[in-house]
This record gives structure tokens, sequence and C-alpha cells, in this order.
């Protein structure tokens, strides 16, 4: 299953006529295995028009982006952020990275 697909088709679900992008910060907790998501919608200006309701959002969301973490994180790939930005017309672009301050912040090392 394409997770990220998954994701990406329930944030669409928020857009309405003012909306052109959303951008969402994901972070995730490697040890509970859990995930945070935050957000903001933004115009055809691009700008701010409102911040993510994730409550109005299906509540398997926080699960798929879990699950996609697990299929995706690994060895050289692995990432504990990700910023995902989804389009009006469907489309989104997705950035990962390895951020060890945040790592050492919520465990005490860097693993």
């Amino acid at each position: 299953m394409n997770y990220l697909n998954k994701i990406s088709q329930e944030l669409t679900t928020v857009f309405d006529t003012q909306i052109l992008f959303i951008k969402c910060d994901i972070e995730i907790f490697t040890v509970e295995e859990g995930c945070g998501l935050k957000g903001n919608c933004f115009d055809f200006s691009s700008t701010i028009s409102a911040s993510l309701k994730v409550s109005k959002l299906d509540i398997d969301i926080l699960d798929w982006i879990v699950e996609w973490h697990k299929s995706t994180s690994s060895g050289s790939n692995r990432w504990n952020k990700a910023e995902l930005t989804v389009y009006k017309d469907g489309k989104y672009e997705v950035k990962t990275w390895w951020d060890s301050e945040f790592q050492i912040s919520l465990y005490g090392e860097d693993n």
C-alpha cells in the first residue's frame, strides 16, 4: 500500500475554493512509534489562510504516517522529520531528513 498517496489524498479533503496548497510538518517518534502533524493552508497568493485542522482528518492519518515511515526509513535513508506539500490538483512534494538534535532532545541519544 502506498501510504504517502493515501495521506496526500486525505489532506485534499480539507481544500476549499480559497486553498491552493497545504504544507505539513511531520515529526516521527522512533521509540514509541508515533508522530506529530501540523500544517498550514495557503491561498493563491501563497499566503497562509488557515491552520490545518488535524481533527477534521480521518482518525487513521497518524497511523498511515507511522506506516509510511516504517516502509521508507532505513539504513542511509532513515528520517524522523518530513515536510509534505499537497496541492489542490492532488500532486505532492515531500522532503525527509534526519534531525539529530530533535532525536537527542527526545531520547538523549542520536540513534
